[in-house]
């Protein structure tokens, strides 16, 4: 039964993220539909060609700094010609995909695998990349032989490849000498995110943007017809904490307006100010379908940005009317899709109608036959942020109501764990025919029936069917499988400090710095006894001690992904005196062995030799031994766990897990002094708190990528096929090792019966926490904070799975014999060192 319990929750668990990830990933590519009709070009498009350079990890704050010295070529270029501006956007960044995306298709929070971009409308398009760009499959990818060490100082290398590859293919391949219009040339440049992991930044910047200047000259010497524009643009990729990131912009060549001085941002290069444009990454497809005189991308959301062309006034305005349509084209196809249904005449509609839209079109072409260009252009202009608004309000049109369906749901799920936990028997209560039962059933039948009528008669989509009948499923199940007679023997009471603390942990999750005060509050309230009759052991103040500590650390910088060596070097012999500090001696074979791991990790971190490869076998091969071998008794898997995370780390986050599993092995000692047994809720509250700690007093969610990006740091090298086992492992082991550590205190946390009801309290106050944060994102406009809070919702989800798999390991790992104390392990009277 309780295996049943189990997949059960995890089931409801699946279908309502499925819900959460509907609403805000779904989607949002219109798809093929037929594209408004254009009038013929009859101008010549500002440029035949387009060299595009983008840069992983270049910052506004690397390409202003000083006067813009330390890109000194490119200086000499945007002095005489083009223009600079910048992007700004949301930390953490976006990833790679994603920039790319925005800027070649001019959408952006979108995971679709078919979209329409700038390549597929030109002749052709080469790129020259280490990596193969697979969703632009109609871009030619120029193969780079550039494999380079990870953890090598000189990174320009890699940029070296790829600029020797472009000059190999402009000298010598007369393929990608075309004399045809529209052709791109893509240029992508990762050694400066390398870069900034090995402290040669500076070098690899100071390389990378001379040979920009290098080929930019090769190629005006190799199609001298001056018909070339150039576009430089970053993805930050850098590993860096900012609230905000902003990343330079820069176009020149043909076609590229220069304007030396305009109201508004400027910036200073050298002795001279000059204006600072302010772009979006979407807005440069128009951009760049203007420049080639090709068709803008069908899924296109970004508008032609005013003053930008160096363009005769009809030219510009026949782009910007270009682009009008191919909004246009959107908006109808959205607004005819609403249509469709039987209900739509009685449901809200946005103020635009086809009417108005057929209007507009007619109006433009009547503009352009009079050549009232100036007219068409700001009549386009103006009219395109009225079919932006109109494009959104129909792709989350039934956003809203899905949300209100889905907070039913979860507080449906939340009914059903409530009167899990009022039950006074471990079977499904069986149904009942009460009055009460019975009504509550029939509005949840007719609410049921109402909604699939309106599905069926608006002709709602499948996806968005799905979200709206789900919380009738719920209810429905969970009214048939409750009675609602069920006596309860947990008062509102009992059920408050659960909630308050998930509430708590919400906040802490989104303000890091807020869960250490919880923390803290929740430490000293639990054992407030230990303040009337513990203050003559030495162990409470170290207890204090500790408890303030750590809730300081939480306001200092995360150390999840960051590099402090010294710290590391400090805490790896923390971690092997740590037990001889609570009187414990170990086996002798098990002092050495780590013993000697350890100072293998010491000397690997502080001269980093050249076989680091002997140290990675060392650590994969600990690994194996401490989860495939049984130990004697939980002080000995303890310190086995401890020298696993000291090998993973890059900086003093094991010092910070150190230092919370010896405050809760105090805490849980003074505690267990005032009373006999830790009830279930007790220690689901317990593993809460200091699950939701472990991980956040090092980090948080958004700081994974950078220890990924760190793992060469590690003991355990940088595997990109093992990265996903090697995070996860990183992650989890904070939890288990605390796990067991409340395991040693109180045997009745691996009981399997007291198990069955953390399990349903963890599931109570997660489902609460999900609940709390689903209602948090709505106040979230950034789509890279709703995709980061969407991420916290998956993992506050799976917590109390993940739980249960440790608690199964870890009754494994303690076997049956007595966990607490064993002969083998010697214990000495003093209790602090």
């Amino acid at each position: 039964m309780n295996q049943i319990k189990f997949v059960y929750a995890l089931l409801m668990h699946a279908v309502l993220f499925g819900s959460i990830w509907v609403i805000y990933f779904q989607s949002r590519v219109i798809g093929w539909f037929e594209d408004a009709a254009q009038p013929p070009q009859k101008y010549r498009a500002p440029a035949n060609r387009l060299v595009v350079f983008v840069l992983d990890g270049l910052q506004a704050t690397d390409f202003f700094e000083n006067g813009c010295n330390n890109v000194p070529h490119l200086r000499q270029l945007f002095l005489h010609q083009g223009l600079v501006g910048i992007i700004r956007m949301p930390a953490p960044p976006i990833d790679r995909r994603a920039a790319h995306i925005s800027i070649f298709a001019g959408f952006q929070g979108d995971r679709s695998a078919s979209f329409d971009s700038v390549f597929n409308h030109s002749t052709r398009s080469y790129a020259w990349s280490s990596q193969i760009l697979e969703y632009f499959p109609n871009l030619y990818h120029i193969k780079i032989d550039n494999s380079i060490e990870k953890g090598k100082i000189r990174t320009f290398k890699q940029d070296e490849a790829v600029f020797q590859s472009l000059k190999q293919c402009l000298l010598n391949g007369s393929q990608f000498l075309d004399k045809d219009d529209a052709i791109i040339y893509l240029v992508h440049l990762q050694g400066l995110q390398l870069a900034g992991k090995v402290e040669s930044f500076q070098e690899n910047l100071n390389y990378t943007e001379r040979d920009i200047w290098k080929t930019y000259h090769r190629f005006e010497m190799v199609f001298p017809d001056h018909r070339t524009a150039y576009l430089l643009v970053s993805h930050s990729g850098k590993t860096t904490k900012k609230l905000r990131m902003e990343t330079p912009v820069f176009l020149w060549g043909s076609g590229v307006s220069h304007t030396k001085s305009m109201p508004g941002p400027s910036f200073r290069a050298l002795d001279q100010v000059r204006p600072l444009h302010s772009f979006h990454y979407i807005q440069l497809t128009p951009l760049m379908s203007a420049m080639l005189g090709i068709p803008t991308p069908f899924n296109n959301l970004g508008t032609l940005p005013s003053g930008v062309l160096n363009s005769s006034n009809h030219y510009e305005a026949y782009a910007m009317w270009m682009n009008s349509l191919q909004l246009l084209a959107q908006a109808k196809n959205l607004l005819r899709l609403h249509n469709r249904g039987l209900l739509s005449g009685f449901l809200p509609k946005f103020w635009l109608t086809l009417d108005m839209m057929d209007n507009f079109e007619s109006t433009c072409r009547l503009l352009s036959l009079q050549k009232r260009f100036k007219t068409l252009r700001e009549y386009s202009a103006n009219f395109m942020p009225s079919l932006l608004k109109c494009i959104d309000y129909y792709q989350v049109y039934y956003q809203g109501i899905m949300i209100v369906a889905t907070a039913f749901g979860i507080l449906g799920w939340l009914y059903y764990l409530h009167c899990q936990l009022e039950s006074n028997s471990t079977n499904f209560p069986g149904q009942t025919s009460s009055i009460c039962f019975l009504l509550l059933t029939i509005i949840v039948l007719l609410m049921s029936t109402f909604i699939f009528a309106f599905v069926l008669l608006q002709r709602i989509p499948w996806i968005v069917a799905y979200v709206l009948l789900l919380p009738a499923f719920i209810w429905l199940l969970v009214l048939r499988i409750h009675n609602s007679s069920v006596k309860s023997h947990i008062s509102r009471k009992e059920l408050m400090l659960p909630i308050v603390l998930s509430m708590c942990c919400v906040l802490g999750f989104n303000r890091r710095h807020f869960l250490g005060i919880f923390y803290m509050g929740f430490a000293f309230y639990n054992n407030r006894h230990a303040f009337r009759f513990g203050w003559r052991n030495v162990n409470f103040y170290l207890w204090l001690f500790l408890v303030c500590g750590l809730a300081g650390i939480t306001w200092c910088p995360s150390s999840l992904g960051s590099v402090h060596r010294n710290l590391l070097l400090a805490s790896i012999p923390l971690t092997f005196l740590r037990p001889f500090a609570f009187g414990i001696i170990h086996r002798r074979n098990i002092l050495i062995s780590n013993g000697l791991i350890l100072t293998a990790a010491f000397i690997h971190i502080q001269y980093k030799p050249t076989g680091a490869w002997i140290m990675n076998v060392i650590s994969w091969s600990y690994l194996c031994v401490v989860f495939i071998r049984q130990p004697q008794n939980s002080i000995e898997l303890i310190f086995n766990l401890s020298t696993l995370y000291t090998l993973l780390c890059t900086s003093y986050e094991t010092l910070v897990i150190q230092m919370l599993a010896t405050e809760l092995n105090l805490g849980l000692k003074l505690k267990l002094k005032s009373q006999a047994q830790i009830s279930e809720k007790t220690i689901s509250i317990y593993i809460l708190i200091y699950g939701c700690f472990s991980f956040l007093a090092v980090g948080n969610i958004s700081d994974v990528e950078y220890f990924q990006k760190s793992l060469e740091y590690t003991c355990f090298g940088d595997h990109s096929i093992l990265l996903p086992l090697i995070t996860g492992i990183k992650l989890l082991l904070p939890s288990f090792l605390l796990l067991c550590v409340m395991g040693k205190n109180c045997r009745s946390v691996l009981n399997v019966t007291v198990g069955q009801k953390v399990f349903n309290w963890l599931l109570f106050m997660c489902s609460t926490m999900v609940l709390l944060h689903f209602i948090w994102i709505r106040n979230q406009r950034s789509w890279h904070e709703v995709s980061f809070n969407v991420q916290l919702i998956l993992i506050i989800q799976i917590f109390p799975f993940l739980v249960e798999l440790e608690r199964s390991l870890a009754r494994f790992k303690f076997g049956t014999r007595n966990h607490l104390e064993l002969p083998n392990c010697k214990h000495i009277s003093i209790n602090i060192l």
